[in-house]
């Protein structure tokens, strides 16, 4: 799978690139590319249901927190660049 924020190039002076400019490039998209798509599965709690469901709930907000948080950085504003708003 291509997360479309590397490019390789061939060559003696080949090696890697970013594909885009680094002011689009947020670090939600290096960490999913890294490690995978950010979830909020909940840990196994028994056999009860209810309990279940609102601990999934629970994690899941927490996972779209992360989610949003790490999408408004850039790799530019990491870099020091102003952040984007």
């Amino acid at each position: 799978m291509s997360a479309g924020i590397l490019r390789s190039l061939k060559g003696p002076n080949g090696g890697y690139r970013l594909a885009r400019p680094t002011a689009g490039i947020t670090l939600l998209e290096v960490v999913e590319a890294a490690k995978g798509s950010v979830r909020g599965d909940a840990p196994a709690v028994g056999d009860n249901d209810a309990l279940r469901r609102r601990l999934q709930g629970v994690c899941a907000k927490a996972a779209g927190l992360v989610r949003e948080g790490l999408g408004a950085v850039t790799r530019k504003d990491l870099a020091g660049g102003p952040r984007r708003k």
